[in-house]
C-alpha cells in the first residue's frame, strides 16, 4: 500500500530528524530509520495499529517517543502527524 505524507507531517519529520541530530550525531539518522521500519510496517499491514479516533490509527515508532497518525483509505495511507507521545496528544486532529 502506499504511504504518503501530509504537509504538516513532512515538517514535523524534518524537525523532529534534525533535532534528534543536534541532541546527538547519528540520532536523526537513527530516528529517520525507525520511523522507515514503521512505515513499513503499516504499509504491509496497514490495520495493525490501534485506532485512536474514528478512522485514525497510531503506529508506535520503536525506540522514541514517537508515533506516526494515519488514516487509510483503499490504495493509499496518509501519515497525518509524526507525533510526540507525550505532548498534545490530539493537537492534529483538525488535520483529519
Amino acid at each position: 500500500m502506499n504511504v504518503i505524507f501530509g504537509d504538516a507531517a513532512k515538517i514535523e519529520l524534518v524537525e523532529t530528524i534534525e533535532w534528534y541530530e543536534v541532541q546527538q550525531s547519528g540520532l536523526g539518522k537513527r530516528f529517520a530509520q525507525a520511523l522507515d521500519l514503521t512505515k513499513k510496517r503499516i504499509s504491509i499491514f496497514p490495520e495493525i495499529s490501534s485506532e485512536i479516533a474514528h478512522g485514525i490509527r497510531k503506529a508506535i515508532i520503536k525506540g522514541f517517543p514517537y508515533g506516526l497518525i494515519y488514516s487509510i483509505t483503499e490504495e493509499t495511507i496518509e501519515i497525518i502527524a509524526v507525533a510526540h507521545s507525550h505532548r498534545e496528544p490530539m493537537y492534529w486532529e483538525d488535520r483529519k
